[in-house]
C-alpha cells in the first residue's frame, strides 16, 4: 500500500510540473476583408487557406477572404472557446470546415448571358443564402464570371437572394432575368412567397417586373401536386398566408390553376386546418372559385373529401363562416375506408396514429369501431365507385391491396370490379394481391391474367417473392400463378427473375424446387 501511495504522489508531482512550468497558449487575430476581427489559437497556412482552432474545433478559411493575420508575441491567455478539444470524432470536425473556395462540380448550363462559362457552384450561393452580402461582393469582385452560375438545378444567384431586397437588386442591375426559371420551372418570385418575412423581396420582384402568371414546370417538378402552380398558390400551399395576401394587392389572379386544374382553393382545403380565425377568414377570398372544377371534374370541397379531408375541409369552411356543401360519397372516401379498417396483423408496414378517423356526412358512419362494414355501407349509397379509377388509376381493389385490407377484399368481389384494370404503374389488382392465397384464388376465378406486366415488365409472381408474408403458402401461390400462366422464368426490365428480385430466402429456395 505505501509503494502505491508513493507512486501517486509522484505522479501528481510531475503533473504538478507541467502544469507551472509548460509554455502558455496564445491567440492569434484574424481580420477579414468585411472588417470582422475573430480570436483563435495561432494560425497556420496550408496551401490557398488560413488554419486554426476555434471553438475547439478546426477551421479553415479561405485566403482570398482575410485581409491580414495579426500574430500576438506575447503569452496571452487563449480564449475559451479557442482552446482545442481532444478525443473528437474527425467527422465532426469537418462537418465543421467552411466550404473551399471555389468548390467546383458539373451543373446545368444557365440560360444568362452567353459566352461566360457556367461549369461549378461556388461558395457565393451559400452567401447569398445566408445574406453574408459583404462576403458575396468581395469574391465577385474576385471572380465577376460568378454572377452567372447556376447550382445543379438551374438556381441562380437572384432565386438564392430572395431575403435580401438589396441583393435582390444588385442581381438584378447585373442582368439577371427577373422570370428566368431553374430546371422546375421556379422563379424567384415563388421561392421568395415560400419564406418568412420575405414581404420587401415580393414587393421589389414584383414592382421590377416579375410574372405572377407563371406556373412551374410540372412535367419535371419534384414537388407534388399541390406544390404546383403560380406564386400565389404555392403560398397558399406553403400557408404563408401573408404573403398570398400581398400578391392578391398586387393584383394576381386568385383563380388561376395549374396543370391538374387545382385552384388555390383545391390546394388550401386539402391542407391543413388553419390555426388562426385570421386565415380562416382570409380563406372567403377563394368563395368565387368554390365551384370551379380540376381535370378530374372536382371542385375544392370535393377535391378535399377524395384526398380523405371531408372532416377537416368541413372545419375550415366553418370558420371561414362558409357553409359545407352536401358532397356525395366519393371514391376518397371509400379509399380512407380501406385503410383505416385494415387489420394490424396484414400490414406490410405498421399504421401510425397519424392515419385519419374518418367522419361521413352521410349515415353518420364513425370508424371507432374499426369496421369493414363501413365500405360496404360506403358503397351501397355510391355503387358506381366500384369501377371508378381515381388519379392514380387505381380502382378501390387496388387500394384494398395496397393496404392488405382482407376484410374489404369480400366487400369489392362482390360489387363487380374489373380486375384486370392497370393503375399508372401498369400494376393489376393480382399484382397487389399477389402474396394473399385466398385473394389470388378469388381474383383467378374472376378471370385475372397472370401474365400481365407492369411498366418494370413484372408478371404478378415477381411480386409473391417482393411481398412475401408469413401468412403466405410460398408453394401454393407459384403452383397457382404458373397455373394461370405465370412463369417463374419471366423476366422484367432488367433481365431478372421472380427468383431473383426477391430477398425472401424461402421463396427462393421453393422456386428453385420447381426447377
Amino acid at each position: 500500500m505505501d509503494g502505491i501511495v508513493k507512486i501517486l504522489k509522484g505522479l501528481a508531482s510531475i503533473f504538478l510540473c507541467i502544469c507551472l512550468f509548460a509554455p502558455a497558449l496564445w491567440a492569434d487575430v484574424i481580420v477579414f476583408k468585411s472588417g470582422k476581427e475573430i480570436q483563435v489559437k495561432k494560425v497556420w497556412e496550408e496551401g490557398e487557406t488560413y488554419n486554426c482552432y476555434r471553438y475547439g474545433k478546426l477551421v479553415k478559411y479561405p485566403k482570398v477572404t482575410i485581409e491580414r493575420i495579426e500574430k500576438t508575441d506575447k503569452k496571452n491567455p487563449l480564449p475559451a472557446f479557442a482552446e482545442p478539444v481532444t478525443n473528437v470524432p474527425r467527422w465532426k470536425c469537418l462537418a465543421n470546415e467552411p466550404l473551399k473556395y471555389p468548390e467546383p462540380f458539373k451543373v446545368r448550363t444557365n440560360y444568362t448571358k452567353p459566352g461566360v462559362d457556367r461549369t461549378y457552384k461556388s461558395r457565393a450561393f451559400d452567401l447569398a443564402g445566408w445574406g453574408y452580402f459583404d462576403e458575396l461582393l468581395e469574391m465577385i469582385n474576385e471572380k465577376p464570371e460568378i454572377v452567372y452560375q447556376t447550382d445543379r438545378n438551374g438556381k441562380n444567384l437572384l432565386m438564392e437572394s430572395v431575403r435580401d431586397a438589396k441583393q435582390i437588386q444588385y442581381f438584378l442591375d447585373k442582368g439577371l432575368d427577373i422570370n428566368a426559371g431553374n430546371d422546375y420551372g421556379m422563379t424567384a418570385i415563388m421561392f421568395a412567397v415560400q419564406r418568412k418575412n420575405s414581404h420587401d423581396a415580393i414587393s421589389l420582384l414584383v414592382r421590377k417586373g416579375a410574372n405572377l402568371e407563371l406556373v412551374n414546370d410540372p412535367a419535371r417538378s419534384i414537388y407534388n401536386a399541390d406544390k404546383e402552380g403560380t406564386a400565389f398558390m404555392l403560398a397558399v400551399a406553403d400557408e404563408r398566408y401573408d404573403n398570398a395576401a400581398l400578391l392578391i394587392k398586387c393584383g394576381t389572379n386568385i383563380n388561376a390553376y395549374n396543370s391538374h386544374g387545382d385552384t388555390a382553393l383545391h390546394i388550401a382545403c386539402r391542407g391543413q386546418v388553419p390555426k388562426s380565425e385570421k386565415k380562416a377568414e382570409f380563406l372567403l377570398k377563394y368563395a368565387p372559385s368554390l365551384n370551379s372544377q380540376n381535370k378530374w371534374g372536382h371542385t375544392p370541397i370535393e377535391s378535399a373529401v377524395e384526398f380523405g379531408r371531408r372532416k377537416q375541409v368541413g372545419k375550415i369552411l366553418e370558420k371561414a363562416g362558409v357553409p359545407m356543401p352536401s358532397v356525395p360519397v366519393m371514391f376518397g372516401d371509400v379509399r380512407t375506408a380501406i385503410r383505416v379498417t385494415a387489420r394490424e396483423e396484414y400490414q406490410r408496414r405498421h399504421k401510425t396514429s397519424s392515419f385519419p378517423r374518418l367522419a361521413f356526412a352521410h349515415g353518420n358512419i364513425g370508424m371507432g369501431s374499426y369496421s369493414a362494414n363501413a365500405i360496404d355501407i360506403l358503397l351501397k349509397q355510391n355503387p358506381d365507385l366500384a369501377k371508378q379509377k381515381d388519379r392514380f388509376g387505381r380502382t378501390l381493389l387496388h387500394w384494398a391491396g395496397e393496404y392488405c385490407n382482407v376484410d374489404a377484399f369480400d366487400y369489392l368481389m362482390d360489387y363487380g370490379i374489373p380486375v384486370n384494370v392497370q393503375d399508372n404503374e401498369g400494376n393489376t389488382a393480382l399484382h397487389l394481391w399477389a402474396e394473399h392465397n385466398d385473394a389470388v384464388k378469388a381474383l383467378l376465378a374472376k378471370g385475372a391474367d397472370a401474365t400481365i406486366k407492369n411498366n418494370m415488365g413484372r408478371i404478378p409472381l415477381h411480386f409473391v417473392g417482393l411481398k412475401y408474408t408469413p401468412s403466405s403458402d410460398i408453394n401454393a401461390l407459384i403452383k397457382m400463378h404458373i397455373k394461370a400462366g405465370g412463369s417463374l422464368n419471366a423476366r422484367d426490365i432488367n433481365g431478372q427473375t421472380p427468383a431473383q428480385v426477391s430477398e425472401n430466402r424461402t421463396f427462393r429456395d421453393i422456386a428453385a424446387s420447381f426447377k
